[in-house]
């Protein structure tokens, strides 16, 4: 019986991740970096009603912040759907791999060793 159980709680946590997928709106391009691939992350503005975005990484000369690291972020809108929003960048992606924010002028440069 304890087995039965066990398949009912899975089969209803699996269909409450996909009824979460079909409810997000079509303006919601991410809810994590993870979803945006390969050298992409999600992307929020600080205005109210930002929407995250994916948004390519920083390549050498592109602006960027220096300590940007990724976190979580409520999100709310008008419409009434809120979602949190994990390991997302605020206004920027972190530079490529290999490359690193410089401080003096805000772009991404290749890492000096």
């Amino acid at each position: 019986m304890d087995a039965v159980k066990l398949i009912v709680v899975l089969v209803l946590c699996v269909e409450a991740v996909m009824m979460a997928k079909v409810h997000r709106p079509s303006y919601i391009d991410c809810l994590d970096s993870h979803e945006c691939g390969h050298s992409r992350c999600c992307v929020l503005g600080q205005h109210r009603y930002s929407i995250p975005t994916c948004t390519e990484m920083g390549e050498v000369g592109s602006s960027c912040r220096p300590n940007n690291e990724p976190g979580n972020y409520q999100i709310g809108y008008p419409d009434g759907y809120s979602a949190i929003v994990r390991n997302g960048y605020l206004n920027l992606c972190d530079c490529q791999r290999g490359l690193e924010c410089s401080r003096i002028t805000g772009t991404c440069q290749h890492r000096h060793h």
